[in-house]
């Protein structure tokens, strides 16, 4: 290995991990976006000894990464706001910079740091050192209707031409490339169609509550009413 800049596919073993698994496909979804091909995740580089999280390619340009998820709650931090996500993460990239220079890093966290707290000084003192290329910031969790309005489709519940309350859906086209469902889009559709069927069973109860699923929303008329 002595004399490259970085560490060639020979000297990496990928392993499959469940934690973080989540985070990771938010990750993962945002690299290809970017144009990288995935090369592993979970990634023992053994001359350094250190894991990262995944390694990826584009136009020749390797990318190393580390993902540091993790939701707030019970008295939990996210991201950067955590200290031992953003040590373990400089760690990395300061022992693979130390060993292979030229290699491009990259730090992944689910929430931004407070301003002018320790996880802040700390990324701002590896970046300026060199071990660190770039920090990006993933929204972990989005609520329901944020996710699913970026799926860009429209969707309503009025009745069918039997009288029953029907989940009408338009502008749902996947024939284009960018068009495809990911696993995540698909993830999150089955999601919002499950509490579908909950309000459809509601509104079954009561026929005359048709719910809607934005505030000032006006009902639309259905097109067909036997489409829903």
């Amino acid at each position: 290995m002595s004399g490259t800049d970085h560490p060639t596919q020979s000297n990496f073993q990928s392993e499959s991990t469940a934690s973080g698994k989540e985070f990771e496909d938010l990750v993962n979804e945002d690299l290809l976006s970017r144009g990288y091909t995935i090369l592993g995740n979970n990634v023992k580089i053994p001359e350094v000894g250190i894991n990262v999280d995944y390694i990826a390619e584009k136009d020749g340009v390797v990318e190393y990464g580390e993902d540091k998820g993790g939701k707030a709650g019970n008295k939990k931090r996210p991201g950067a706001q955590r200290t031992d996500n953003v040590k373990k993460a400089i760690c990395n990239g300061a022992l693979l910079k130390t060993k292979y220079p030229n290699a491009n890093y990259v730090i992944y966290f689910s929430a931004k740091p407070k301003k002018g707290k320790s996880s802040d000084l700390m990324i701002n003192t590896a970046i300026s050192a060199g071990y660190v290329d770039e920090i990006r910031y993933l929204e972990y969790e989005m609520n329901q209707q944020k996710r699913i309005e970026q799926l860009n489709f429209s969707y309503f519940v009025s009745e069918n031409h039997e009288g029953k309350p029907a989940l009408y859906m338009c502008g749902i086209d996947c024939d284009e490339p960018e068009d495809g469902f990911t696993k995540n889009d698909l993830d999150m559709f089955m999601e919002f169609l499950k509490e579908q069927h909950s309000r459809l069973e509601a509104s079954e109860n009561n026929q005359h509550q048709y719910p809607l699923f934005k505030e000032g929303f006006e009902m639309p008329t259905a097109k067909d009413e036997n489409d829903g």
